[in-house]
């Protein structure tokens, strides 16, 4: 690879469903009638955008349709831009264990990126463990459209040389995602994720019993212990005999039958 260093991520990631807890801010997802191949006639294909707040971005999504049978990972870094063309200035970094990612994915990147309010910025995808580019070395495609839908950015590709306009009006579809930040790579934010620091603790994780911990993010550890079932056929009643630190509160369900109704010992 020439003309371009080969920089450390600051981070590696896989791609996982987009979840609630982010808020988008720049989007560009249709129509598509056209794309960039990547690897093919340049080692870099990149779409910049314009950030409308100032926050932390944890996450963006691409549509990149890696080549059937490619081992090459791919590669995307955030970086600022200038005019519409990336500065070499990475402010963040994913690697992926595939070669595409699809755009209903989010990828979570290394750290959060700041980003400011009016400022240029560019995702910038390539490829590590790949040939190098020239004809027949594609790797995938990141599709896109014609006619300057998106108008806060622009599509342009690295030769190896120089950033090169593809096209005017030309754009890749693209997402970035704004967001508190996702610590532990768990894919939940705070406050969803009321332990951002523990990747074993996310709204409904398996639930530990009786280790002071609470796992699920359903507010409270779980405490039930269960001693012995009796189903009477008379009555049509299962009898369930246990404890719970928090008593009616704990909620019991049997499965396929509904919530059970408490009664204490002293009624």
């Amino acid at each position: 690879m020439i003309g371009r260093p080969l920089l450390e991520p600051r981070g590696s990631a896989i791609a996982v469903p987009a979840q609630a807890q982010a808020v988008i801010d720049q989007s560009h997802t249709s129509p598509h009638n056209l794309g960039a191949a990547l690897n093919e006639c340049c080692g870099f294909s990149s779409q910049s955008f314009t950030s409308s707040v100032t926050g932390d971005s944890v996450a963006v999504s691409v549509n990149i349709i890696g080549r059937d049978g490619s081992e090459a990972l791919l590669r995307l870094d955030i970086e600022t831009a200038e005019d519409g063309l990336p500065t070499g200035a990475v402010l963040g970094s994913a690697v992926l264990p595939t070669a595409g990612s699809l755009i209903g994915d989010m990828v979570f990147l290394g750290a959060p990126v700041p980003l400011t309010a009016g400022a240029e910025y560019a995702i910038v995808a390539r490829y590590e463990n790949a040939p190098p580019p020239g004809p027949g070395s594609g790797q995938g495609h990141w599709t896109g459209s014609s006619g300057n839908i998106y108008t806060r950015g622009q599509h342009v590709s690295h030769d190896g040389t120089r950033w090169l306009y593809d096209g005017l009006g030309f754009d890749l579809h693209f997402i970035t995602w704004m967001g508190g930040g996702d610590l532990d790579g768990d894919g939940w934010f705070a406050p969803d994720d009321c332990d951002d620091n523990d990747a074993a603790v996310y709204p409904g994780a398996p639930e530990v019993r009786w280790d002071d911990i609470d796992q699920d993010c359903n507010g409270y550890d779980m405490t039930i212990d269960v001693f012995k079932a009796n189903y009477e056929p008379r009555e049509s009643v299962l009898k369930v005999k246990a404890t719970s630190s928090l008593g009616a509160a704990a909620g019991l369900e049997v499965l396929g039958d509904g919530p059970m109704r408490f009664k204490s010992d002293t009624d």
